[in-house]
Parts: structure tokens; sequence; C-alpha cells
């Protein structure tokens, strides 16, 4: 039987994604599950992978692939297809493929993809979870429509002010307590006062998949009932102190009542007698990890260790009976430390932390709550609904749908997935291969950098067992059949790196895991096959290891070091800054040597440079809206005059004077009360007005937008990728929430350390980023400092656990400091998980730093003493131990050199070049850029030059040529036809009785969005044209006893086609709507406007018919009466 279930394990470099595109594509090609070939296959498999980035790239690598295969000549080489060929040969020799035949499938196949995109079924894994629970709303208990909450920042923050807001208030004084307490603990363990910080921090718990049934374990506990709990503990804890004192005090009245002193007895305080003094007045964890020192076993255990050597000299001795009292006494205080060990050590280290878990319990209430009110459901709550009904169920119902329609699961980097996601795929899985279909899971402990983030590489060294599955549960159950179709494969062949660096990392590794295996067994596991072979085209390569010396700063003598090192591969080597990668642990040491490179004229990209908040513009226009809504604040208006000034001055070339004046200046206008004088500051001295109550009528984006042009932000080529960014943020969020300034101003500090630009591809610069963010990433140079992370666990770090206890049964869940004296407990198996869990996580990080480099690699730690216990603490200990092990180290000279920095400086230090590669840059590869168009600027017009639409909902009444068409919104297209004919001066006329109105008529079409600002002039002046005409100048001035209707309805009573019953002609209602009446004394004139072509005598007829149903009026019947047609085109008047 062919086993269907392949598990590849890849190491670094060596070619996953070329394996994952060329199973994807034998699958489509060969269409296995499907007697003929169908073009449309795609759509029965899934691939899933981890972020939105890899998915991407993977959608990408197949189509292009497909079209590539598609298109080849005749003679044409490629390697992807002739294995593809090859294995399909192997794989099924009764279909008798041929490169012709997977050609012509694959022209098909694309084209089919390219018009059913949307069944192309390459997600993450939160996407796929997502369709799950859409169609499965009800049965999983979720809001109907529910919004998906992607940020968890947003929702603790606002969990968290929920909460602080109920502290204080009467009837929750338990509350406050809890909070108090936290707040207590968290300076205890030296953090920050900023409460409502810390509990964001610690809210992160909730997200957490490991957490949250540990959390859901206390949801039905209430604030009392932590009290409660907390007194409970100790009173056991304290009644445990008295029955062990009281019974060393026993001890103490045995010795006192002989007339034994301290000096009588061997080693006196440090021996027996000690012993029962110290227990008798104060007991602690040291009772039980202790207890009686080799002075105190050494008295017990035998008969000649009693007496002191003063009382020997006297030839007295120790009574028999008090021996055997004493002994006695020992025994049971023994006895009772192996009684209470455990639940003692588990007691004193829990109870500082019970306002945490208290803490914890109220805020996921809050959490709750809050997403019920807003019908929102976190993404993180996907795997936890599914794997309810998965966990309980053999045939998960809402997978029977999904389960007929992918044939074959493919998973990527499967050893970040998380226990509860791999239950959730096995189902799908398990139903695959029980059809015989092939699937396919692609990972690598080594390479497992997330556990933080709940992976579980421990799934992939283990299987094709699943050990995390309960005994007999349905996922065992399913997982079963993994045995029988289990195929593993390694790829073991690094297609990246250079020979020598190849080398290093397999000596170095394989040294680790001999090292350490026996202390850390799923090491080896981990590290098993790490030894990789090399590509024989790529000989050489250069291994440099620096321990700097602990004499001088180390942060200084790191950035000398890089900097030295990179200068002499740029000036004597052939490398470029882009081809230099800087790998750090933290961002906050990126953040160091970022600035410091800054400094030395050296361009980098790193986290930080990648952030919005990187580029002065996006300050700028956020210190613009956040002036908008606080008009008063002194520190965003100087921010935004400073930054003017040099944008001018510095960019535009506006050489204004800056000086101390000038100063004085920008400190009297931004401390001013009067806003007016902020706003007449920026004109005076920028020459650029702005109009603050015309921004307030626009969207946020709008605004952005119309400050780029104001300001000529957009020449910049530099920061048009920032600038692009920042309109997207708020194109989005404005499309999402609202366009309130508060909302998004406070939303914005809470993204804004998050919030970043993808880092360009183009650009002579170093890159300066985390370990965690280099992964799946390769550059011919890389540079590792502050190799010195720890291989422990982290001063102040919690394990959360399930505990099962008769003290205070309530309590389900605990947290518990990582101590060594938790290996007295019953969590000790627990503690030693997390102590190699640890180990493993800093030697995984330390292997995905030292296998991206493709040619050089220096690693920068600092000098170190050896540990005590032989035991390395950190990475640096750890290089320094496989250094000193290496049979030949090549050192210059064969000794510890001096290491050269820049400027002539020279600094103590060892250095060892373990592998020797001197040459220059490779030329057979090069970093390939892709053909790109760069702006020269930032492509920003008005665009209510293109299209307005109105701001309100009130309608418009328009006249379209003779008829009246009643009331109409103006859509584009009106829009367009009302330039074409004049409706929009028409249509301000409506509200102008007498010449002076017309300005305020014309601001309005500009307050209604039908015209810009600069339109307005353009038509005020056409205007005053129209009412200046001679005919009908006087009708546009006051005079007294005038009375002015425009736009006035007058119905009338017409004749219609139909007939009444009597056969007399139906009469029916239809509505007049004259442009201007103006009514004198007993003279009626009427003015109508024409914005078309004239049309004499249909004109004359319309005014006829208002005139006639005027004086059908009795008010009017014997008013003289006039009228008027305005040509507003052709400026020309018509007397009728």
């Amino acid at each position: 039987m062919q086993k269907k279930f392949n598990i590849y394990r890849s190491s670094a470099g060596s070619g996953k994604t070329f394996t994952l595109t060329k199973e994807y594509l034998k699958l489509v090609l060969a269409t296995p599950a499907s007697p003929s070939f169908k073009a449309d296959y795609f759509k029965h498999i899934l691939a899933v992978t981890f972020t939105h980035d890899a998915a991407n790239e993977m959608k990408d690598r197949i189509v292009n692939s497909l079209y590539r295969i598609a298109n080849l000549c005749d003679n044409e080489e490629d390697s992807l297809l002739f294995a593809i060929l090859a294995e399909l040969q192997e794989e099924y020799p009764e279909k008798h493929f041929t490169r012709k035949t997977l050609q012509e499938r694959a022209e098909k196949v694309f084209a089919k993809l390219l018009h059913n995109y949307s069944d192309f079924a390459v997600s993450t894994i939160d996407s796929f979870n997502n369709r799950i629970v859409q169609s499965f709303t009800r049965d999983m208990g979720l809001p109907y429509n529910y919004m998906i909450e992607l940020e968890q920042d947003e929702v603790l923050e606002q969990a968290t002010k929920l909460l602080l807001e109920e502290a204080g208030e009467k009837g929750n004084r338990d509350l406050t307590n809890i909070l108090v307490d936290f707040a207590l603990r968290q300076v205890d363990e030296e953090k920050s006062w900023n409460i409502e910080k810390l509990l964001q921090e610690f809210g992160t718990n909730v997200f957490q998949e490991a957490k949250k049934p540990l959390i859901a374990q206390l949801e039905k506990l209430t604030k009392k009932d932590f009290i409660e709990i907390k007194n409970d503990l100790s009173e056991y804890k304290n009644a445990v102190e008295k029955e062990i004192k009281d019974l060393a005090a026993q001890g103490m009245r045995a010795i006192q009542n002989t007339g034994f002193e301290e000096k009588d007895f061997f080693q006196g305080s440090k021996g027996l007698y000690g012993f029962f003094k110290k227990y008798s007045q104060e007991i602690d964890g040291k009772f039980f990890i202790e207890f009686a020192n080799s002075y105190v076993k050494k008295t017990i255990e035998s008969d000649d260790a009693w007496e002191s050597g003063d009382l020997k000299k006297k030839k007295l001795t120790i009574p028999e009976t008090l021996k055997m009292r004493l002994r006695e006494i020992f025994s049971k205080l023994d006895r009772l430390k192996g009684k209470y060990k455990s639940n003692y050590l588990i007691i004193i280290n829990l109870i500082p932390y019970i306002y945490l878990l208290a803490t914890i319990n109220e805020l996921d209430k809050k959490l709750k709550k809050l997403m019920s009110e807003k019908n929102k459901v976190h993404i993180s709550d996907f795997n936890h609904k599914i794997n309810q009904i998965v966990e309980k169920e053999p045939i998960p119902y809402i997978y029977e749908r999904i389960g007929e329609r992918f044939k074959h699961i493919l998973i990527d980097e499967f050893q970040d997935t998380s226990q509860m996601q791999w239950h959730n795929l096995i189902p799908l899985i398990s139903n695959s291969l029980g059809f015989d279909f092939p699937n396919m899971l692609v990972g690598d402990a080594k390479q497992a950098i997330y556990r933080w983030r709940s992976g579980n590489a421990d799934l992939i060294v283990s299987l094709p067992y699943v050990p995390t599955a309960a005994p007999n549960s349905p996922v065992a159950e399913n997982a079963e059949i993994f045995q029988w179709h289990f195929n593993a494969k390694n790829l073991d062949r690094n297609f990246r790196s250079k020979a020598q660096i190849i080398e290093f990392n397999n000596e170095l590794f394989e040294h680790i895991a001999n090292q350490y295996g026996r202390e850390f067994p799923a090491l080896k596991d981990y590290y098993e096959g790490v030894r990789q072979k090399v590509d024989e085209k790529k000989q050489g390569g250069h291994v440099q290891v620096s321990f700097l010396s602990k004499d001088k700063d180390y942060d200084e003598a790191t950035f000398e070091e890089c900097l030295s090192i990179v200068k002499d591969l740029v000036e004597n080597k052939g490398y470029t800054y882009r081809d230099i990668a800087i790998l750090v642990r933290t961002n906050t040491k990126a953040s160091k040597l970022a600035e410091k490179f800054l400094e030395q004229k050296i361009q980098v990209i790193s986290s930080e440079s990648l952030l919005l908040t990187y580029s002065p513009k996006v300050n700028f226009i956020v210190s613009f809206l956040r002036i908008m809504t606080q008009p008063l604040n002194p520190s965003a208006k100087a921010d935004l005059l400073y930054f003017l000034y040099d944008h001018f001055n510095n960019e535009l070339g506006a050489n204004l004077p800056f000086d101390d004046n000038t100063h004085l200046a920008i400190s009297e206008v931004c401390n001013s009360f009067k806003f007016k004088d902020f706003a007449s500051f920026i004109k005076t001295n920028f020459k650029t007005p702005i109009n603050f109550k015309t921004l307030q009528y626009l969207s946020i984006y709008e605004i952005a937008e119309d400050l780029i042009r104001t300001f000529q932000l957009n020449f910049d080529s530099k920061q048009q990728i920032y600038l692009q960014k920042l309109l997207d943020v708020m194109l989005d969020y404005g499309l999402r929430n609202s366009n309130n300034l508060p909302d998004f101003l406070e939303y914005w500090e809470m993204q804004k350390s998050k919030i970043s630009i993808t880092s360009p591809e183009t650009g002579n610069a170093i890159r300066i980023m985390t370990i965690h963010k280099s992964k799946g990433l390769q550059f011919p140079v890389v540079i590792l400092p502050y190799a010195d992370w720890e291989t422990t666990p982290k001063h102040g770090e919690k394990l959360w656990l399930s505990w099962e206890n008769t003290i205070a049964p309530k309590l389900k869940t605990v947290i518990l400091p990582v101590k060594k004296e938790l290996l007295e407990t019953e969590f000790a198996e627990e503690y030693q998980k997390e102590i190699q869990a640890t180990f493993i996580d800093a030697i995984n990080l330390l292997y995905v730093a030292l296998t991206r480099p493709e040619e050089k690699l220096y690693v920068l730690g600092k000098e170190s003493n050896k540990s005590k216990d032989g035991k390395p603490s950190s990475v640096q200990e750890l290089l320094n131990v496989y250094v000193e092990s290496c049979p030949t180290p090549a050192l210059p000279e064969g000794e510890g050199v001096e290491t050269p920095f820049a400027e002539g400086e020279r600094q103590n230090g060892q250095v060892y070049i373990l592998k020797n590669d001197d040459s220059p840059k490779s030329s057979q590869k090069d970093n390939k850029v892709a053909d790109t168009y760069e702006l020269s600027y930032f492509l920003s017009t008005e665009c209510r030059d293109k299209i307005r639409m109105r701001r309100d909902d009130k309608k418009v009444k328009i006249h379209l040529q003779h008829e009246v068409k009643g009331e109409y919104n103006i859509d584009i297209q009106g829009l367009y036809d009302a330039r074409k004919q004049g409706l929009l001066i028409h249509h301000a006329f409506e509200r102008v009785k007498y010449k002076t109105d017309i300005g305020r008529a014309v601001q309005k079409l500009v307050n209604e969005g039908y015209i810009t600002e600069e339109e307005k002039e353009g038509i005020e002046v056409k205007m005053h044209q129209i009412i200046a005409l001679p005919e009908i100048q006087a009708f546009y001035e006051p005079q007294e006893g005038r009375r002015i209707f425009n736009e006035k309805e007058l119905v009338v009573k017409v004749e219609s086609n139909s007939f009444l019953s009597d056969n007399t002609q139906k009469k029916e209602e239809k509505v007049l709507r004259p442009d201007r009446i103006i009514v004198d004394n007993e003279l009626i004139t009427i003015i109508d406007y024409k914005t078309g072509i004239e049309k004499i005598q249909e004109h004359t007829r319309q005014v006829n018919e208002y005139a006639k149903a005027l004086l059908a009026i009795d008010t009017f019947k014997d008013f003289e009466i006039q009228q008027f047609i305005v040509y507003t085109e052709e400026l020309r008047i018509v007397k009728v």
C-alpha cells in the first residue's frame, strides 16, 4: 500500500517553498481523486499556513509556476517541471504522463484558476476557521451577523477602563482591594505604577489558547470567593506552620528541661540545637527544601556527634533519654515535611498571586460583556468554538460539507501549529486518508520560535502519534489512521548557504544536542537529523565569533564592532549595505543600533524606521488633526509650527527667518487662547491660508489629503510610502468605524506602535530586524550582535496550572512563579517541562539566526565567566563552551587577538575565525530587484474637482428644459449636466431675493459640495452679470412694499384625457413653479431663468401659463402683469 500522509521535515534553506509548490502542482495536474482530468481540481485542495504574507506568497508561487510551465518552449529546461514529471511517472505509471500532457493541463488549470480565484483555497488557519464558523453560527452559540474583532489591544483597553471605572465606587470594595493588590504586586516586581497599562498587558492572557480553559475554570467565582479562597489558603499555611513550630518547640523544651545549652551541642547554632531553635520560631519554604543540614543529620544518625568539644573535654554526655526524645521529634518533623511539603510550597507561592487570578477573571467578564454588547467575536475564539465540537464527535457535523469538498489537506509551518488547531484539522485529514487521498505537512521543529503564541513543535516531533489527544477520544480515534499512512521525508540539502557556514551549523548544533541532550531529552528529538548536505556549487563561507571585553560599555563596543565589520564588507569586499542584515533579539536593541548607524550617515531599514510614526510628515498631519479637536493644545501647535519651518526652509527652499525671535513668536501664539491667532500665524508666515471651518466638513481621509496638497508634503519621494499608508489607514478606519476625529486619534494612539509600511525592496540600506522577523528570509551577510540571551526562564516568569485540591476546592486554576522549589511539589513535571522548553526556545532562536546567511556570518557576544554548576545560563556561555571545545579553532596567530574598531581605536576581545573565507562578494548572485517605476512625488488631486456629493439628504428642486420634472437629488451624472446647462446658477438664484444675497447663496453651494472655493468667484461674477441686465436690474433691489416669491408652487386645475360618468371631462391638478415672482403694489413681474438654448415659442407659452394662473387668483385678478425670460448663458432678456 502506498502511504499517503507525507511529513516533510524541512531544515533551513532546504527548499521548503519549492517542495510545497511542487506537491500542490502534482495534485492539480494529476487529479488523483478524479478518474479523469478536471481543470478546476484546485477546488478540492486546502492549503493552510499561518500568516497572510505566507499565504499570498504561496498563491503567487503556484500561479506563476503554472503560467511558466504552460508557456515553456519545447527545448527549455525547468527544474520544477522536471521534478513533477519524474515523480508523477513514478507514482502514477498507469497514467503515462508526458511533458506535453503536463503543459497542456497547466494551461487549462491556469485559465480556470484565474476565472475562479475565490475557490483557490490557500489561506491562513484563522481565515479557514472563520469560514467554518460562519456556516454554523447558530450551532456555535454566536450572535447573528457578528463582526470579527482582529485587534486585542483595543478591546482590552476598553475592558480595562470599564474595570477601573468601577473601582472605588460604593459597593465595589472587593474589586478595589483586588486592584490595589494588583498594583502593589507590580511594584514589588519592579514594574510600573501605571495600572491601566499593566492590566492591559496582563489581559493578553485571556486570548492565549492554552490559558483559555484555565481562565474558564474561574468564571463562576465572584470577588468574594477569591477573598475566601485567600483566607482558606492562609489558614492552611498558618496551621501547618503552627504544627511544625509547636513540635520543634517541644524539642527546645526537652533540651532546656535537662539544663543543656547551645554551647553544649555539636556545632551549636549550626547543629541540632540551632535546628530546633530555628523551627520553633519561624517556618518558611526552607524547612521543606533544606530541612536539616549535614551537621544535624550527622548528629541524628550517630551516637558520637552530639556533644560539643567543650562538653567532651568536661567528660560530660547528652543523656540517652534526651537523644531518643530529640530523635523522635526530628522524625515527626521529617514526616510532617513529607506530608505538607507539596501543598505548603504551592500555597506560599500562590497566595501572592491570588490577586492575578481575581483580576484576570474580572477582566475576562468585562471583555465578554463588551464583545456581546458590540455583537463582536474575537478571532481567537474560533479555534475554541470548533474544538468544543471536534473533541466530542467522531464525525464532526461542521466538517461534513467541507470534507466532501476538500480531498487533500496541505499544512505549512506545522511547527507553529497549536494543539487546538491541530486537533481541529485531524478529522479532515483522517477523512481524506480514509479515501486514500494524499495529504502533506511541512515543518521543522528546530525553527519553532513561537511557543509564546501557543505554537507546539512537540506535535511534529511526535508524529505519527498524537499524545495530546485524550485516550479513546474522537480525536485519538481519528488519528489512528496516521500510523498506517505515515511517510516521513527529510529535506536535508541546504541550497541557501555556502558550504563552510553549513558545516559550522552542523557541528555547533550536533555539539549542543549531544552535550545537553541528556538533561533535556526533547532537544535530541528536535535536532535529530540536524546535519545538512551542502550544495557542491557553493564552496567557501566565512564564520567569525567575537566575545567583546567586559571592560568596555557593552552597547558601545557592540556597535563599534558592527560598524567595523560593515565598513570592511563595503569598502574591501564589494558588498552593498542592502546585502547586510543585522539580527537582534529585541526591538529595543534594533532601535539602538539603527540610531547609531543613522548618526554615521548610514541608511538602515528597521522595524522602527518602518513605523508610520518615523515619518515627520505623518506626525505633522496627526498633530494637525489633534489641533482640530483640541484648539488650545500648545504642544501640538508647537510641533506643527516647528515642522513647518523645517519643511519650508529645508525642503521647499523658502528661506524663512528662524532665530530667537521666531521661538518667542511660536511660544506666544501657541499659548494664546485665541485660535484665530494660530491660523493667522500660518497664513502670514507660510503664505498658506487654512480654512478650518471648511476642513470640518471633510472626512478624515480628505483632511489629510488636503493637508498634503496645501503644505506641499508630496514632493519627497522617501516619504511617499508613509503618506500613502497613512491615507490607507484613514480610509479603512472611516469605512469600518466613523469619521469622528477624536475617535480616530484615540485609535491612532493605541495602534501607532504597530502600524508600519512594508519593507521597501529598493534602496541601499542595512536591514536591522529581530530574529523572529527574519524567519523565512536570507541575506548575503548576517551580523548577530547581542548573542547573549538567557537559556533559563526570565525573572517573574509564571506557570498557569490546573489544581485539584481540598484546601480551597473552588479554586481549580493557579498561577505560580517558575522556581526550582516547584520540583518538590506535585507540579515538578510541569516545572521540568518549562525549563526544557525555555532552553529549546533559546537554541531554536539561535538556529534560526545562524541559518539566515548565504556567504558570511558574524556573531558577537561578550566575555563571560563559566557558570558554577557547569550549565550555561545564556547563549554566549554556550557558544563559549563550544568554541573552546573545537579541536582546532582558527585564531589569528593562534592566540586571542585584539579586535579592530573604527577610527583606529582598539578594544581587547577574543575573536574566533571558525571558518575562514576572505573572498569578496560572490558575483554569481546579486540581489534581484523587480522592475519598478518610481514616482518623483506623491500624486494628490482635489477630488471635489471630479466628484462632489451632497452632505445631506435635502432635496433640490430643479427645472430641466421647459418642463417641471419635480424633485431630484443631483447625482454624479446630474452634476455634470448641471455644469453644462448652468443649473447650479439656477439653483443658487432660488436663495437670492436681493443683490446682496448672491454671496451667501454661492457659499451655500460650496458648503453642500456642489462647487469648490476656486469656482465660487466665477459663479458670483456670472450671477452679478445676469442681474445687472438693464431690463431686470431694478427687480433685485429692495423697495418698500415689495414681495418676492422664489420657486413658489401654483396649483391649477386642467382638463385631462379621461372622462367622468356624466361624460364631462375630468379635471386634474397641475403644479407650476415660476422661478421668481415680484409683487409691487398692483404690478406682478415674472422672471424665469433658462439655461439651455433659446426656444422662444415654448418658453413664452410656459411663462404665459404662469401669468394666467396668477391672474386666476382672486387677490391678483385686477393686477397688471409683465414677464421676462432670462437666458443666463447668453446674458439676453426676452420680454413677453
